[in-house]
Order: structure tokens, then sequence, then C-alpha cells
């Protein structure tokens, strides 16, 4: 398998300066790396809407056209969910970041001495981001990563998994999947929807928002108790420095 990373930096002295020591860094837990560097984030968010995937993207903040947060919210608003690291000299912007939950701020004055620890970091994470979950009806069986999953839904007996830009339906039980899937963060938010807690832009009292955009019905009775357990979640989450 190989790890693919996106460098987006207006600046050829940042691209000379940091490209080499994040690919050597990378190199001590990644067999197989691509890096490719963007000097232009438009040009970055075309390659991504076109198809192109990355595990993990690197993007300074301040450029012009687009810069790296509008960049995030862009993709964020097409259903992307890439782990991002901001490479920035702009430390007082680190508060903006914040909403797109990014793995660190990697301040440029300090990249050498924090760049190795900050992919360690990542690594160590992600080897506990492998859960996966197994939906049988009988016939198929469809092995899936939890956190790919964006929400459950059922209709007339049919279960739809949609995750990414793919829907898998089945003949399974809600309650069945609300018990293996509860423990990673889904959310029960009407009876005939599950909601992973980590694709929520917004709760409101009749419907949930997605990151994507899709607006999920939200039960009324189930309102209050969802609420709290997002924002928990959520403070886990960050305590915890949980979300690659």
């Amino acid at each position: 398998m190989t790890y693919e990373i996106a460098f987006c930096d207006d600046s050829p002295l940042a691209e000379k300066r940091f490209l080499p020591k994040i690919t050597a860094a990378f190199k001590d837990y990644a067999s197989n790396i691509h890096v490719l560097s963007f000097s232009d984030p438009r040009r970055l968010l075309r390659y991504i809407l076109d198809g192109n995937a990355f595990d993990i993207l690197f993007l300074d903040i301040d450029m012009p056209g687009v810069d790296g947060i509008s960049l995030c919210r862009r993709l964020q608003e097409q259903g992307y969910l890439i782990p991002v690291i901001f490479l920035s000299s702009m430390e007082d912007r680190v508060f903006e970041t914040l909403e797109f939950r990014p793995i660190y701020f990697l301040r440029k004055r300090h990249f050498d001495e924090e760049i190795e620890n900050v992919v360690k970091m990542i690594f160590q994470r992600a080897s506990h981001k492998q859960e996966a979950v197994v939906f049988s009806d009988g016939v198929h069986s469809y092995r899936m990563a939890v956190h790919a999953i964006k929400y459950v839904e059922i209709t007339n007996q049919t279960l739809s998994i949609y995750k990414g830009g793919d829907v898998i339906s089945l003949r399974y039980k809600m309650g069945n999947a609300e018990k293996m899937l509860a423990p990673y963060g889904f959310m029960r938010v009407h009876k005939g929807y599950l909601v992973n807690y980590r694709y929520i832009n917004c709760i409101q009292r009749e419907e949930i928002c997605l990151t994507d955009g899709k607006q999920i019905p939200m039960s009324r009775r189930r309102y209050q108790a969802v609420k709290e357990q997002f924002l928990r979640l959520t403070s886990d989450e960050i305590r915890n420095g949980d979300h690659i």
C-alpha cells in the first residue's frame, strides 16, 4: 500500500525546505510513500474533486485565491474528510482551523523540532483506527472500516449503508446495526437513521446536517440526548487528540 501525501504551499522556498523533511519523516513508518506538491490550492482542489485520494494534506494557510482554510471548507462541503496538518507562520490563526479538527497546527518556525513527533503521532493514532465491522445478510458479507461509514438508513427492512459516494443495501435489522456500531460513535437520531458523529456539522431540533450538506431527520424526543452525546463524543475526541 502506498501512503499518499499532498503538500500545498505557494512558496517555492517552503517546498524546498519542508518537503524533503516531511518525506524523510514518513519513510520511517511507511515503506511506500507518494508525495505530490502543489503551489496553487485551486489545482489541489480540482485534483481531489477529480477522484484522486490522499491519506493526508499538509496545507499552508496564507495562499492567494483559495487559502488553506477555504480549501478545507470546500472539501468539507463536498463530503471529503481528509486528515489535515496546517503548516503556517501565522500562529494567530490557529483557532480558525479548529472547525476542521486538524491533526496538528505545525508552526514553520518550529518545524524542524516538531515534524518527527507529529508523524509519529499520526501513525500511532492510525494504528488504533483500523476498526472494521462485517454486515452479512446470509447471502452477501461486507467488511467496512467504521470510520468510513457516514450513516445508516432503514427502509422497509432494507438497511442502506452510506460510505463515501457508495451505498450498500442488504436485509438487516436496525437494532443489530445499532448494537454493532454504537461503540464506534454512531448515534440513533431517528427510528430510521444511525449517524456517525464525525460527519455531523449541525444538530437542529428537526434535522441534522452532515458535512457534505446531506440532511437527516432528527427525532424531537431524541434531540436533547443526541446533542449531549455529540458534545461528549466531540469533547472526548479533542481531549484524547483522537481526530485523525
